[in-house]
């Protein structure tokens, strides 16, 4: 038995426009998201994702640069040739996602004390499309 899983905490550096697959209707949006490493050379490392379906249609609607999240999902590796080169690409197909958000500030109280999450999933879908043109 084999497993693939996912779960990365960042912000989100890029959110793209949603699309609709023209072969099976359902809609994708690519986006990606940074993750500070746990070291003191204070790098990040930028991860490419993609929501289908309902969950596309959530980060579309919820999701912008800045915001701070955490992405379940599993790990796909794409392959395609360009120029005769053959050519891979790791990418994060996401299954649902936390969104940290300070909900408005209560009297009394600082932001940090109000910081709280969503969990947003919808159903997943794919397709065979070729996303990388």
């Amino acid at each position: 038995m084999s497993t693939n899983v996912v779960v990365i905490s960042g912000r989100v550096v890029r959110v793209d426009e949603m699309k609709i697959n023209p072969q099976s209707g359902n809609a994708y949006i690519p986006f990606a998201v940074a993750c500070n490493r746990m070291s003191k050379d204070k790098k990040a490392d930028f991860f490419n994702c993609m929501a289908f379906g309902k969950t596309a249609e959530l980060v579309a609607d919820l999701l912008s640069k800045g915001d701070q999240l955490t992405i379940n999902g599993r790990l796909q590796i794409d392959e395609w040739e360009k120029n005769g080169e053959k050519r891979t690409a790791p990418k994060i197909i996401v299954n649902g996602f936390d969104k940290m958000w300070p909900p408005k500030q209560q009297e009394g109280t600082s932001p940090e004390q109000q910081e709280g999450t969503s969990h947003v999933s919808g159903g997943l879908q794919e397709s065979n499309f070729d996303f990388n043109g």
